[in-house]
């Protein structure tokens, strides 16, 4: 991955990589803010000039500033997927992996959160898995079309209709 090898370069290349739980990776005693900032000092950001400049951008692009200092577990599942998303996104990854991240959510929730992907395109290859053809098609260049886990056909997203995904799983069984 990258040009290393991944038994040797383990360390560098999750380094590399976000991930989005469908499920948050957060504690829920500690807030929003604790959370972030003991992640963070596992890629050591949190000594960095610019950390707190860029957790105040990530805050207030998902709107979550207000609800920083408020421990987790008091929080709706759409704030806490937001909360979840800086923790996933602090170390500035290459790739960026989303399992299913608007399922449950609220409508403000899932537009702020496509707006954000939308924001990052161009900054880092996002992979997303989603059951939601329509959203797929309005965030991504390419989809991959699997079937009992394996990768079965990758279309443009403009080739993606209900019918294509239908014809790769008619074939695949």
């Amino acid at each position: 991955m990258f040009g290393l090898a991944l038994r040797e370069n383990g360390r560098e290349i999750r380094q590399m990589v976000g991930y989005l739980s469908h499920e948050p990776l957060l504690y829920r005693d500690l807030t929003g803010e604790e959370n972030i900032n003991f992640y963070s000092k596992f890629y050591q950001l949190s000594s960095q000039e610019r950390f707190q400049e860029k957790l105040d951008k990530a805050f207030n692009f998902l709107r979550i500033t207000r609800w920083r200092h408020e421990p987790i577990k008091n929080l709706s599942k759409g704030l806490k997927k937001r909360f979840d998303l800086v923790r996933a996104i602090i170390h500035d990854p290459k790739i960026l992996l989303l399992d299913e991240p608007f399922s449950g959510l609220d409508i403000l929730s899932v537009n702020i959160l496509k707006d954000f992907i939308k924001n990052e395109r161009g900054n880092k290859t996002t992979i997303i898995s989603t059951h939601d053809i329509d959203l797929a098609k309005s965030l991504c260049d390419r989809g991959a079309i699997l079937v009992e886990g394996k990768m079965r056909q990758v279309l443009r997203s403009q080739d993606i209709t209900n019918t294509s995904v239908k014809e790769v799983f008619e074939r695949s069984v």
